[in-house]
């Protein structure tokens, strides 16, 4: 197994493509960084569960706006070939019809597994969060 610090540095990468993917809207291409099984619990909505359903959600927000997303990791744990990534995101939606940009402020938990040494995204959570200045 890779030593921690190229394993921290690969996850940081991963993360930085996962969003670039998101922002082009290559759903196909950001869900073959998740495991099959993946989870993606949003607050009190239900449990998204499997590739195919996060990309409908997905989906849904693209029909309706131009999406953007930055992030900021604030914690990166590796344990063997487990990993739980802790971050802050920021998404602004543009919705097609109208000129009103949305914000919100995310805090997300990442947990990936390394299979066959590739590094897949196995559950997250996310919580909508005030928006503040920092």
């Amino acid at each position: 197994m890779e030593d921690h610090a190229s394993a921290k540095a690969e996850i940081e990468a991963l993360m930085t493509r996962r969003c670039e993917l998101l922002v082009k809207g290559d759903l196909v291409a950001s869900m073959q960084m998740c495991a099959e099984e993946y989870e993606l619990v949003l607050g009190d909505a239900p449990t998204l569960i499997g590739r195919e359903a996060v990309m409908e959600m997905y989906r849904s927000i693209y029909a309706e706006a131009v999406f953007g997303l930055s992030f900021k990791i604030e914690d990166l744990r590796v344990c063997g070939t487990l990993a739980v990534v802790f971050m802050r995101e920021w998404m602004t939606l543009q919705p097609h019809r109208g000129t009103e940009i949305e914000h919100f402020a995310l805090r997300r938990l990442n947990v990936l597994e390394c299979r066959n040494g590739t590094w897949l995204f196995v559950r997250a959570m996310a919580h909508l969060q005030p928006l503040v200045e920092l």
